[in-house]
């Protein structure tokens, strides 16, 4: 099993090179080729850090009112001991219901494993603001009690300042919004949008470096989602009133649907903004450059869809939508949200955001599954962090970030 997985992970390499060789001599393409081969063979190309010339991660900057905790644990696989290294909240934020539920969150974040580079660090950013409010969203909102729970997942060079001056920038932007009247779906989808332009005016390079963002907002009365990119939120719901309790389980419901050229929608999108939308084995010559038949995630040889300018194959984002990534903002990758407003009722026992680090190797049923086996928002957090590095590390030689905020929903307290 591992050199299986060693052998897949030398197969990434090789893909990621061909895209580079594209315009390259016939004699460098060769000789280059012919060198990754040899370490395939001998095992030894053991991970690219990303498969896209632009990946990156920063150190996340917790924007919450709650300190933090770290704990370390350790697992061998081979001779390589891997360190799994946890920050979390030290406690719950707790916000009293005033007509709507009680809110318990908490959040649990950790740096990607890459043997290459041990020194990584951790392009996640979140924010979770105890204390939000506003006057669109009932009577607890309106006194401040609303919670906003949000994940940056940062890519490229840049992608550690990007998520950090999103992460910032959004909360604040929200916040002046409805203080000055605007509606919930207007205000939230323009917040993403300011949140690009302070980071274009920053001094973050934002050229080929971006994030993602999806933001959660209970209000009390109701729930605010918007989405950016590739990360997800999603609900815990009880089946009819809840009185069946948390005990019997929840059913999944995503409150985002990812943003990338795997949906249809988005793909036409980015082609009538005059993107390519191929794979890396299609940019390189080895698939039919027209087809649209693409691996699932699950598969074996996984080879996503990307986004690449017309005459171009020095990139490929992954997600159809990001904030920052100036340079593919003319061929449709954008910073416009998806956003929905939801009633709450008591059928809603938990609410989950997390970064794709979470959702590469476990569905969203899996996750609320595992967090209805903790009565603590912290420990339910900590265990969906710590199972997704697992199943990284069972499937793959490395790891991304991965950030989750947990916020469990308790109605009638």
């Amino acid at each position: 099993m591992e050199d299986e997985r060693v052998d897949k992970a030398a197969q990434r390499v090789v893909r990621t090179a061909r895209v580079y060789l594209l315009s390259k001599g016939a004699r460098v393409r060769v000789l280059l080729l012919v060198f990754l081969a040899a370490l395939a063979l001998l095992g030894s190309a053991y991970i690219l850090r990303s498969s896209l010339p632009w990946g990156a991660n920063v150190q996340p900057k917790p924007r919450t009112s709650s300190t933090t905790t770290t704990s370390s644990s350790s697992r061998r696989r081979g001779n390589e001991e891997v360190k799994e290294i946890l920050t979390s909240s030290a406690d719950e934020v707790r916000i009293l219901g005033g007509g709507g539920p009680s809110v318990r969150a908490a959040y649990a974040t950790r740096r990607g494993h890459y043997a290459d580079d041990p020194g990584w660090r951790n392009q996640d950013s979140l924010a979770l603001l105890p204390d939000f409010g506003g006057s669109a969203g009932g009577e607890a909102f309106s006194r401040g009690r609303g919670v906003l729970m949000g994940v940056f997942d940062g890519h490229g060079s840049s992608g550690e300042g990007c998520s950090r001056v999103a992460s910032s920038e959004f909360p604040l932007s929200l916040s002046r919004r409805l203080a000055a009247g605007e509606a919930a779906e207007g205000a939230m989808a323009a917040a993403f949008l300011d949140a690009n332009a302070a980071l274009r005016r920053s001094n973050v390079d934002d050229s080929i470096s971006g994030t993602t963002a999806v933001v959660a907002l209970l209000t009390g009365a109701e729930l605010w989602v918007g989405n950016v990119g590739d990360s997800r939120a999603v609900a815990g719901v009880l089946s009819g009133d809840g009185s069946s309790g948390r005990d019997h389980g929840a059913k999944a419901i995503d409150l985002t649907s990812d943003q990338t050229p795997f949906r249809e929608d988005e793909k036409i999108r980015l082609r009538k903004s005059g993107a390519r939308v191929q794979t890396f084995d299609q940019v390189s010559g080895l698939k039919d450059p027209t087809s649209d038949s693409w691996a699932e995630r699950e598969e074996d040889e996984y080879d996503p869809p990307r986004v690449w300018p017309p005459h171009s194959n020095q990139m490929g984002l992954a997600m159809s939508r990001s904030i920052g990534d100036n340079l593919m903002s003319q061929y449709g990758v954008t910073a416009q949200a998806e956003v929905e407003v939801r009633k709450l009722d008591e059928s809603m026992a938990v609410v989950i955001v997390a970064t794709d680090g979470v959702w590469e190797f476990m569905s969203s049923q899996k996750a609320v599954d595992i967090a209805l086996r903790h009565k603590d928002a912290r420990e339910a957090a900590r265990a969906i962090a710590s199972r997704s590095f697992k199943r990284w590390m069972g499937n793959d030689v490395r790891s991304d970030d991965i950030t989750v905020l947990v916020a469990f929903l308790d109605w009638g307290s």
